[in-house]
Order: structure tokens, then C-alpha cells, then sequence
């Protein structure tokens, strides 16, 4: 598959420590292994301004502000967004799955309306309890079913679909034309533990594959923090995604 069909991005999770310590040197570095953009983490944002002058100095794009499980939108995070030129926020709700998944698919429609007046779209990104079964189906296709797919996308987590047994290629494709991000993160096979993107047991071919043909624009790499070596790692993960094709 023709590397321009998709952008290339890292979620900041992994390397927030570098970012929070001398982020004109990380986003540098991250330019330099070929990263395209970043998804920045809303609650690690208070100079926007700075962000933004230093992703444009080193040629990267904001791909869009993970929220997490934030019931609101507020005001300044609009103004952040319009700020970095995104127009994508990202919120998950995995906490509730169990104990009030339709009061979180009210609010999460509640939070699209106010994003789409805005001009703005709301991904969600799911982690494992998604993947429950409630009345049936499970909560993912709930949530998509009870949502307007022109004001709810989905940012579907590869590592998270493999560790519940799981296959990514079918949920990208039960998702297609609603997934313009996804996260790619590997699992090892032994301890399911996050891997290095390529080294563990996720069909990177077939996964970006897939996202692509669905609509997918950004392929957003992620791994978690507390590595000894996390731009080593970003630099691993990237290499891993070229060595799919």
C-alpha cells in the first residue's frame, strides 16, 4: 500500500514526559523518524500558542486533543482546538460500559451536538470493556448504533480489540466510513503486554490495510509510558509500520 494513501502520527501518552521536558527537542526528533503529527492530550496543553509554534516549526500536525472521559466541552478547549488547526476531539468512556452505558451514550451525544455547533467532531476510542456484551451486542456496537454517524466518529484501539480475543480487521470494517483515526498498538503474545508495532502478534499489513480502505486518514501509533527509551520506541513502532508496507 502507497505510504501517501495514509499520515503517519503518534499519540502523546508514550513520550509525555519528553514532550513535558523539552518538547521543541521531542517533536524535532519525532519529525526527524518521519512522524507527520501528534495527538496531543488535552490535559497537558496550558500554552497552546507554544504547541502550536513548535509543531509548525518542525512541519507536524496536530491530528487532534484526546479528552479521555471528560462529561463536558469546555470553552477553552474549543478555542485550543481552533488554536492547534484540529477540528477532531477524542473521548472514551470504558468506566462505565458496566454501570451506566446509556446515560454515557447520552451524554456522548450530548457532547457531539455541542461539538458539531462548533465545528468540531467527536471521536471515540474504546479500550476493552467496549467489547462486553449487553443485551446481545456488544457495547461498541451499541454506542454505534445509538449515534449519528455524522457527528460521532470512532478511533478504534488495535491493541485493545487483540486483547479481547478480538479481531481488528472485522471491527475496522463493522466501522468503515466512520473511522478517519486509528490507534495502532501491538500486543506480545506471552504476557499481553504492549508491544513494539511489528514485533508482536497484530497483522500490521491487514490492520492498516483495512483502516485505509474504511476511510481512514491517520494512523496513529501508540505505546504506553515509563519505557527507558520512549523516542527509541516511537522510532521501533515507525519502522514497524514501514516494514508492512
Amino acid at each position: 500500500m502507497p505510504k501517501s494513501n495514509y499520515k503517519i502520527g503518534l499519540q502523546l501518552y508514550g513520550v509525555r514526559d519528553n514532550f513535558r521536558t523539552d518538547m521543541s527537542g521531542t517533536l524535532k526528533a519525532l519529525a526527524g523518524f518521519g512522524y507527520q503529527g501528534i495527538e496531543l492530550l488535552a490535559n497537558q496543553l496550558d500554552q497552546p500558542a507554544e504547541v502550536a509554534g513548535n509543531l509548525r516549526a518542525v512541519g507536524m500536525q496536530t491530528i487532534g486533543l484526546y479528552m479521555g472521559n471528560l462529561r463536558e466541552l469546555p470553552d477553552a478547549t474549543v478555542e485550543t482546538a481552533r488554536m492547534l488547526e484540529t477540528c477532531h476531539l477524542t473521548y472514551g468512556y470504558e468506566e462505565r460500559v458496566e454501570r451506566d452505558w446509556p446515560g454515557a451514550i447520552a451524554d456522548l451525544r450530548r457532547l457531539a451536538d455541542r461539538a458539531h455547533a462548533k465545528g468540531l467532531v467527536l471521536d471515540y476510542h474504546n479500550h476493552a470493556r467496549e467489547y462486553q456484551r449487553l443485551q446481545d451486542q456488544t457495547a461498541l456496537e451499541i454506542l454505534a448504533a445509538q449515534t449519528d454517524p455524522g457527528r460521532v466518529q470512532f478511533e478504534l484501539d488495535t491493541f485493545f480489540t487483540l486483547k479481547m480475543g478480538e479481531d481488528p480487521c472485522r471491527w475496522i470494517r463493522r466501522l468503515a466510513g466512520r473511522m478517519t483515526r486509528l490507534h495502532l498498538k501491538d500486543m506480545r503474545a506471552g504476557d499481553g503486554s504492549v508491544a513494539a508495532v511489528g514485533d508482536g502478534i497484530l497483522d500490521v499489513r491487514a490492520v492498516v490495510a483495512a483502516a485505509v480502505q474504511g476511510g481512514a486518514e491517520w494512523i496513529i501509533i501508540e505505546f504506553h509510558p515509563g519505557l527507558a527509551d520512549p523516542l527509541g520506541m516511537a522510532r521501533r513502532c515507525l519502522e514497524g509500520v514501514r516494514r508492512a508496507g
